[in-house]
């Protein structure tokens, strides 16, 4: 109660007013009416200034945003055109139409870019089982320009048919070009080496994959598909001995100069443990699944022919087509390279039509010579024929005791059971006719 008395007597004693309300009672209305219509004025104005300012920063906003896009089209279109003068360079093999729009930057990559188009390599693919199809390239471009207009990356798409299979099949692969922008045109140029990122090494039982982290996703794929073939190939070819010191390494190379590299007819036969391969994008980035599995295959073929080299110690280039014929054989059962015979070439040996050559074993000639040579084929049958019919030991025994004989018949006599040189040559005509009997039926059962 003592609480309620003092309150009545402060409202009673004291009468509370602010000095604004003070300062209002002395003006007159029309004088109040006035000061509040000014203040809506100022607000007014305020609330248009802003209002002008925000127009006219989102008509500059547009203004900016245009001119970039026309000038970003614009880039574009300048690209594309010195991008068509490389496609064309590159489907005619023509160096100097290529060296109208290169970069001079870097005297080694220019002088292999022209290798690589005069060689006919620029899109080619068949070291990787791939032939380029030009009249359907490129099926899509696109161009990607930098922020400052002074770089730009065209990504194109194209077709490509699997060698050696029947019927064709096809895959898309897509290949990228890096341009600079010059005084007058844009030029083909090097990647910058934040083109490339750091390199990243895979490590495993059998391989080391090291490769660019732009090539990540598929560089790990790869690591773990090749690993897997490795251990899958000790496991399964005969005599085929694997051991801690079976080991290789691999790197997948951001030179170009790698795609000449890898084009060179004694490239597979070159038994190193550092072995050099160029990156998924210097071959083309694979679009599906299929294309993966064609670009993995031949990276494969690769591998596993350095590997097999390795392990069995040969020497290049130690009768170098008998050497290919057991390789191919030992590829040919994991589903890695086609054998290359058919009907037509045990008939032609039946009928007389060829005959075997000391040239087969001939070690004078050089790698490129033997490989050229239009009855190689012929090492294709004499392998198969020793493997099925005299051979005690693996293929694998056969390739390392190549380098260790300079004749043939003391080879043959090493790798073959007892007897082989009294009924080597009778039993030679039943098996060529053995193999045309069994081609034939293969055939009509596989049409």
């Amino acid at each position: 109660m003592g609480n309620d008395f003092y309150d009545l007597r402060m409202s009673q004693k004291f009468d509370w007013q602010s000095e604004d309300e003070d300062r209002w009672d002395d003006l007159m209305p029309s004088e109040v009416e006035q000061l509040k219509s000014s203040g809506k004025k100022r607000w007014l104005l305020a609330f248009f200034v802003v209002l002008f300012f925000l127009s006219g920063a989102v008509v500059a906003f547009r203004q900016i945003k245009d001119y970039t896009s026309d000038a970003e089209k614009i880039a574009e279109n300048d690209v594309l055109s010195s991008n068509n003068l490389v496609q064309a360079a590159a489907n005619d093999a023509d160096g100097e139409l290529l060296a109208t729009v290169l970069s001079g930057r870097d005297p080694d990559w220019t002088r292999t870019q022209l290798s690589l188009v005069n060689g006919g390599l620029f899109y080619e693919r068949e070291p990787f089982g791939l032939n380029w199809q030009p009249q359907a390239s490129p099926i899509e471009v696109n161009v990607t320009v930098s922020p400052d207009f002074r770089g730009a990356e065209v990504t194109a798409r194209h077709e490509y048919s699997l060698v050696d299979e029947e019927p064709s099949q096809f895959i898309t692969l897509d290949h990228s070009v890096v341009y600079r922008r010059s005084e007058d045109r844009w030029l083909m140029s090097p990647p910058f080496g934040e083109y490339w990122g750091e390199l990243i090494t895979v490590n495993g039982r059998f391989l080391s994959l090291t490769f660019p982290s732009r090539d990540e996703a598929i560089g790990r794929r790869l690591a773990a598909d090749l690993e897997g073939l490795l251990s899958a190939a000790c496991s399964t070819i005969e005599g085929l001995e694997c051991n801690s010191a079976t080991h290789l390494f691999v790197k997948l190379d951001t030179d170009p100069q790698s795609m000449i590299d890898v084009a060179e007819v004694d490239a597979r036969f070159r038994v190193t443990q550092d072995l050099l391969l160029p990156t998924p994008t210097l071959v083309g980035i694979p679009t599906d699944e299929g294309a993966y599995r064609a670009i993995y295959r031949g990276y494969a073929e690769k591998v596993l022919s350095t590997f097999l080299g390795q392990v069995a110690g040969w020497h290049c280039c130690d009768h170098l087509l008998f050497y290919q014929a057991l390789l191919d054989m030992q590829l040919a059962k994991l589903g890695l390279s086609p054998w290359p015979l058919d009907e037509s070439h045990y008939q032609q040996l039946l009928d007389g039509e060829s005959e075997l050559s000391t040239y087969l074993w001939a070690s004078e000639a050089s790698a490129s010579e033997l490989l050229a040579w239009p009855d190689a084929w012929q090492a294709y049958v004499l392998v198969e024929y020793i493997v099925a019919e005299w051979a005690e030991v693996p293929p694998i025994e056969m390739q390392r005791r190549l380098s260790s004989f300079s004749y043939f018949p003391e080879w043959l006599q090493s790798v073959s059971r007892e007897g082989v040189e009294m009924s080597f040559a009778e039993g030679w005509r039943q098996f060529l006719e053995h193999r045309v009997n069994e081609t034939q039926y293969m055939a009509s059962h596989t049409r």
